[in-house]
């Protein structure tokens, strides 16, 4: 009897079953077998003549049934539909077996909220880069050197020089063309150089080719300082890090376990974008280490006060039953004058007048 086909049977079919159970060729067409018998019904005779040898019969094996491509349909496909809804049910059952089995588990994950591999990978990538650009320093940058103040002063007056040693320059072509004055130049009261028109002397040209020279000396001591400034940067700024670190370490690391409390809950009070960097840590430490010497110190105050409180309430209420019962004299607080033990008629005349 033949197997019953299901249409979830059919959409979970593969594409081979499917053509095999519609008559469709799936593999190339066999070759036709060589003739073995000429027409008249005797074998061919080879070319020589001779007649070949006999081959020696093939045994007969019994062919193992295959199953048909209904009795391949007809089985159930296990599938696992767990945690889906009966809509997404419902498309799986269209899918073949393969495609099923390939996108069933990434929905799963989708479904869970678990992002894919390359995702993942992505993200602890960029969370890396993250915490470098968050403790990175401008001063740590190749090029920072240009935002410093001494920089910036440097390239200012290299500006200027090179400005001087232009004006000098052109004035002296001026004058040697004939120019009856030329432009001099001086500072007014706020510091600026303004221009200012002289005649020309027999000693303007010596004077003219004197101040570019200066100014030209000028120019290159500016620009030795700038490349100063730019050498010096990695050794000024460039441990700057792990110089605060080295003070961290010496000065507050032994005291960790004393100072975490306050450390933690100072360094919450800071910036979120200030919390990362190794100043913020340093200050941290700092402000902690204040607080907890002034815990200690209040501590030592009230434990001196609890002291005091305690031996002037001693010295109040007399001698203790221990030096009562001994019968020795006892020294107050004060060490100023020893009681005297009472006597037991005194101790009766005591109780009867104030117990």
């Amino acid at each position: 009897m033949p197997d019953e086909r299901t249409a979830d049977n059919l959409e979970q079919a593969s594409d081979a079953e499917i053509n095999e159970l519609i008559g469709a060729p799936s593999e190339p067409a066999p070759k036709p077998a060589v003739q073995t018998t000429t027409p008249s019904g005797t074998p061919p005779q080879p070319a020589s003549g001779k007649a070949p040898a006999a081959q020696p019969a093939e045994p007969n094996t019994p062919e193992t049934p295959q199953p048909s491509a209904l009795g391949r349909l007809g089985r159930k496909a296990e599938r696992d539909y767990s945690g889906f809804t009966e809509e997404e049910i419902a498309y799986f059952k269209k899918m073949g077996n393969d495609t099923f089995d390939w996108i069933a588990p990434i929905y799963r994950k989708y479904k869970s909220g678990q992002p894919a591999e390359d995702v993942t990978k992505k993200l602890a990538e960029y969370e890396t880069k993250l915490k470098e650009a968050e403790g990175r320093q401008w001063f740590d940058h190749p090029e920072s050197y240009r935002l410093s103040d001494e920089y910036t002063a440097a390239q200012t007056s290299l500006a200027e020089a090179q400005s001087v040693a232009k004006h000098w320059e052109k004035q002296l072509v001026a004058v040697d063309g004939g120019a009856k004055e030329f432009t001099g130049l001086h500072y007014d009261r706020d510091g600026n150089i303004v221009g200012i028109k002289l005649p020309v002397t027999p000693s303007t040209r010596a004077d003219l080719i004197r101040r570019m020279q200066v100014a030209n000396g000028d120019v290159e001591n500016f620009t030795k300082s700038l490349d100063g400034v730019k050498e010096s940067h990695g050794k000024r700024y460039g441990g700057y890090k792990s110089t605060l670190n080295e003070i961290y370490d010496k000065h507050f690391k032994p005291h960790e376990a004393l100072l975490k409390k306050h450390f933690e809950a100072n360094l919450r009070k800071f910036p979120v974008w200030f919390q990362a960097r190794p100043e913020a840590r340093l200050l941290a430490a700092s402000l902690a280490s204040n607080e907890v010497i002034m815990e200690h110190y209040e501590g030592q105050a009230s434990a001196n006060a609890s002291t005091k409180l305690f031996q002037d309430a001693s010295a109040a209420a007399g001698p203790s039953k221990a030096v009562l019962e001994s019968g020795l004299p006892a020294r107050p607080a004060d060490g100023k004058k020893p009681f005297k033990v009472p006597t037991p008629e005194e101790e009766k005349a005591f109780a009867a007048a104030y117990l």
